[in-house]
C-alpha cells in the first residue's frame, strides 16, 4: 500500500490502482454487511500502509506477528456479524481470514 505523495507520477499510479482495488474489496464487503459501516477508503488505506511499515521490525522480533497484525486489523474493521460468522481470526496462529467474496 501506498500513502499518495503528490508530484511522484509512478507512486500516484500506484496509490491509484490501491484505492481501486481496496474501494471495490470495501464496497463488495460493504454490500454483504461484513465491515463496519463508518469504515472508509482511506482509513483503510491508511491502516494497511501503516502496517506494511510495521510488520518488517516485528517480524523480525518475533516469527509469524505479521498474520496476528493482519488479523487484528481485518476484526477491527468487521461488524459484530461478521466476527460471528468468522469466529476469532488469528487466534490460532494461522492465516486470517479471506476477505468475502474472495476465491
Amino acid at each position: 500500500m501506498t500513502t499518495r505523495i503528490a508530484r511522484v507520477p509512478t507512486l500516484e499510479r500506484v496509490h491509484e490502482h490501491n484505492a481501486r482495488t481496496v474501494g471495490l474489496l470495501l464496497a463488495r464487503c460493504r454490500a454483504e454487511g461484513t465491515v463496519r459501516a463508518d469504515a472508509t477508503l482511506e482509513d483503510v488505506l491508511f491502516a494497511l500502509a501503516a502496517l506494511g511499515r510495521a510488520v518488517p521490525a516485528a517480524e523480525a522480533a518475533r516469527s509469524g506477528s505479521r498474520r496476528r497484525f493482519l488479523a487484528l486489523l481485518l476484526d477491527g474493521l468487521r461488524t459484530d456479524e461478521g466476527r460471528r460468522t468468522r469466529g476469532e481470526p488469528g487466534r490460532d496462529g494461522g492465516a486470517p481470514p479471506t476477505l468475502p467474496g474472495a476465491p
